[in-house]
């Protein structure tokens, strides 16, 4: 992690935001930040969970210290440009007893292209887990098994900032796939590569930022190899994150995906992500235009 003096509890400075390689936002006035999200499988286009990463990390900045995130709402309303800054802005919807509400807007050549809306609040004092599901089944682990950005190229931002381990369908107890029609299924392990520090924030910000790289494309199941096919095309429209307990997101976490629809030009995929002691730690849902050819 980027050594800073902090002068927040949530890593900020009088500069502005640094965690890792994840988030590098500048203080731009009061509750306003700019930043570069990097590309994603379009290198010209703002890979989403680099642009969740930096709105949440501007929200955090403007919460109490004793105010952890539980969730947040995000809209892609138009891409975010890659190759230049983009200007965040954060807004206080609610500050209450135990929960804050911050809404952010980014803009980028005087349009707005993304908003959000993310909740937080102070640790109840009883604490503890009181009920909670646990894994049905044992999953690999992510030794050995085949990295799953081998194939992008060395330009790939994702790959220098996250590792990825795709859980073959044969060593799978629970059924991959339902049938073209029905629901697809995968499993992985994903962690963000560095050091992101103990700051509860920074590691809120990598879950945000791995949630969004294999979940809506697990739609692509059901074509040959798994593979997006030629023409086809895939774009965020929506994305949720509850954080159901503090996790490292720099070690490794089973996301469990399952791509549950297919209509109407979009696709719709929802996600689980468990800590390598089974312990749920968080829910994602995500919603994609999903445009492929006949």
């Amino acid at each position: 992690m980027t050594s800073v003096s902090v002068e927040s509890p949530h890593g900020g400075t009088a500069a502005g935001i640094v965690y890792g390689d994840i988030v590098d936002l500048t203080r731009a006035g009061e509750g306003r930040y700019t930043g570069v999200c990097h590309g994603g499988y379009v290198l010209s286009r703002a890979y989403g969970g680099s642009v969740l990463a930096h709105a949440l990390a501007a929200a955090y900045d403007d919460v109490p210290p004793d105010r952890q995130v539980h969730s947040l709402h995000a809209y892609f309303l138009y891409a975010v440009d890659a190759s230049g800054p983009a200007e965040f802005a954060t807004t206080h919807v609610r500050d209450g007893s135990s929960y804050s509400v911050r809404r952010v807007d980014l803009e980028q050549r005087g349009r707005e292209a993304f908003m959000m809306t993310a909740s937080f609040k102070r640790p109840d004092r009883a604490g503890g887990v009181r009920r909670q599901p646990r894994l049905l089944d044992e999953p690999p682990g992510p030794e050995g098994l085949h990295d799953g950005f081998a194939d992008r190229g060395a330009d790939s931002p994702i790959k220098h900032r996250l590792a990825w381990r795709e859980v073959p369908p044969e060593m799978r107890e629970a059924p991959r796939h339902a049938g073209p029609d029905g629901a697809l299924e995968r499993d992985g392990w994903l962690r963000i590569l560095g050091d992101l520090g103990d700051l509860g924030a920074a590691h809120a910000c990598g879950m945000a930022y791995l949630t969004d790289v294999t979940l809506a494309p697990t739609a692509f199941l059901r074509f040959p190899g798994g593979e997006r096919p030629e023409g086809g095309s895939i774009a965020s429209l929506d994305h949720a994150i509850w954080f159901h307990r503090p996790v490292r997101a720099d070690e490794w976490l089973l996301f469990r995906m399952s791509s549950r629809l297919e209509a109407d030009g979009r696709t719709f995929a929802r996600g689980e992500v468990w800590s390598a002691a089974g312990e749920l730690v968080a829910s994602t849902a995500q919603e994609a235009v999903f445009r492929m050819p006949d």
